[in-house]
């Protein structure tokens, strides 16, 4: 058997975002953290111990030109992505590059004509879109489970008490606060990516409503609410961000001619919803015992796949890093086609794009 060789793996940036990919990376044969990078360089150091990464730098392009990677992971803030990916590609290295993956439509596509260029490869860390109810919810689609897609609902729920709401409520120079949208631009791959996936691929009309919740009075700089509703030819969809509802939801809905599937990212529970077999009252009864049993079953199902390590908030993203190496190594397929990203970073700057923005507050204001 022809043996597999071993990847080296450099990270930069050693905030939170990095501990997840440096907990998932120790947990993939055949790979190797060599090297973390961050401008502070305690934060490096620290990152690096607990996680037993032989070296630690301030300095992105020392780190590459000393370590020699075969990847780089860019964990850092939007605004520098651009920038140390392309370091990446120049210093020969593959980039996971986390979301978003730029700050504009502009920048994404030239950043994937760079890494063709360089004959590199590029991903975006879009964990969820591998959770294993996506990838079943694909399986299905594909076997013809919904019919024909009719609608998409994506909603994705935020707590502005947690950790990194309250640090960027309290910090008025938060790196957050220079994206587009601010805290939505930050997260909303997550809710376009699974949206952007089914469409049909033409010019979608979007009607946007952004603003801050009045819970919010002081942080009125800080859109905390998003109503997003797409239509492209037959299909429609809503986007939905939200720090307002509760409980906080992370969900995905597809809605099709056959049946609906309901995706629960929160329980990591797939269901389907269809149309009950019985009629009158004893199938609606019916249908509350199916639905009751559905999500039992799953949930025993999740319970084995957490023994085998195979469930949890960080399984999709183990399964993008397995996939992004194993087409390198094998120089098969990427698990996330360009095309998608482009699509959905041009879906992002119409959305959330300044001008969109200040349009909005005029309605607002009028």
């Amino acid at each position: 058997m022809k043996k597999i060789p071993m990847l080296r793996i450099a990270l930069v940036g050693c905030g939170k975002a990095a501990e997840n990919h440096a907990s998932q990376i120790q947990h993939i044969p055949d790979v190797k953290l060599v090297g973390v990078c961050d401008r502070e360089a305690l934060m490096a150091e620290q990152l690096a111990k607990r996680y037993c990464v032989p070296k630690f730098y301030a300095d992105c392009p020392e780190m590459l030109e000393k370590e020699r990677p075969d990847v780089l992971h860019v964990a850092t803030p939007p605004q520098t992505h651009f920038q140390l990916a392309r370091t990446g590609f120049a210093h020969g290295c593959h980039v996971l590059v986390e979301k978003p993956a730029t700050c504009s439509y502009f920048e994404t596509e030239r950043l994937l004509a760079a890494a063709d260029a360089s004959s590199r490869k590029l991903t975006v860390a879009w964990g969820y879109f591998f959770d294993p109810i996506a990838r079943e919810m694909r399986t299905r689609i594909e076997f013809g489970a919904v019919g024909e897609v009719v609608h998409l609902n994506s909603h994705f729920g935020y707590d502005l008490a947690g950790p990194f709401g309250k640090s960027v409520l309290a910090d008025a120079n938060h790196w957050v606060r220079g994206l587009p949208a601010k805290l939505i631009y930050n997260v909303v791959d997550h809710i376009f990516n699974k949206i952007a996936e089914f469409l049909p691929g033409g010019e979608p009309t979007v009607e946007t409503h952004i603003w801050s919740s009045n819970n919010l009075s002081s942080q009125q700089d800080i859109p905390t609410e998003m109503r997003v509703l797409m239509r492209d030819g037959p299909v429609t969809a809503t986007a939905i961000f939200s720090s307002s509802m509760r409980p906080v939801l992370h969900q995905f809905h597809v809605f099709g001619t056959k049946s609906t599937l309901s995706l629960d990212f929160t329980s990591g529970i797939l269901s389907t919803d269809q149309a009950p077999r019985i009629g009158g009252v004893i199938g609606s009864l019916m249908s509350g015992y199916s639905d009751a049993w559905q999500r039992l079953a799953y949930a025993s199902k999740n319970a084995v796949g957490l023994s085998k390590g195979q469930f949890g908030h960080l399984a999709g993203l183990q399964f993008l890093f397995r996939s992004f190496y194993d087409s390198i190594r094998r120089d098969c397929p990427l698990p996330i086609p360009y095309h998608l990203i482009l699509h959905v970073s041009c879906l992002m700057d119409r959305v959330l794009s300044e001008p969109r923005l200040a349009a909005c507050q005029e309605e607002r204001i009028a």
